[in-house]
């Protein structure tokens, strides 16, 4: 059984939007600047902030960013205490760009204890996890592969295996 999750429903109502904008200068310097607007906020008044800031800007901006948050309820009551407890662990699911340039990585925090093998390899049979990554796989961009996956603990990597039984 999984931890409870508190998190509305994505439907196109979002509690929060954020806005981000991201600059090159001269000197091939990087800045990215985000704030919260008004969810209700539109496509065009978006549009209008990103082109009056390049009209004032030194800067070349290459990247608009819209996130919309559906936000719940954080609550440490809400999650299980199982083998893997801490959002420390999780579960990797790579993917790789046709040219191999890009890579696109998944994450599970806290995986359930069943889902993880001996040695910490994945159990790619399980109904959950083949749940999780066919959903991850169809968001991907066209050109994309699934490589590996793997169990991930702090930053220190078991080695990958494939996503597939």
């Amino acid at each position: 059984m999984p931890g409870t999750r508190t998190a509305p429903t994505v439907n196109g109502t979002p509690s929060r939007t954020v806005v981000s904008f991201s600059f090159f200068d001269q000197d091939d310097g990087q800045t990215t600047i985000s704030f919260p607007i008004d969810p209700a906020s539109t496509d065009a008044e978006i549009e209008a902030l990103a082109d009056t800031a390049q009209a004032i800007s030194n800067a070349s901006e290459f990247e608009v960013s819209v996130t919309q948050t559906y936000l719940g309820v954080g609550l440490a009551s809400n999650a299980l205490a199982d083998d893997y407890v801490s959002v420390k662990d999780a579960i990797r699911l790579s993917s790789r760009s046709a040219d191999g340039n890009a890579y696109i990585r998944g994450y599970v925090p806290s995986p359930l204890g069943t889902l993880v093998g001996s040695g910490g390899s994945i159990v790619v049979t399980d109904s959950a996890y083949i749940a999780w990554r066919d959903a991850f796989q169809a968001l991907l961009p066209s050109g994309y592969a699934l490589i590996n996956v793997g169990f991930v603990q702090n930053v220190a990597r078991n080695k990958g295996q494939s996503p597939v039984a």
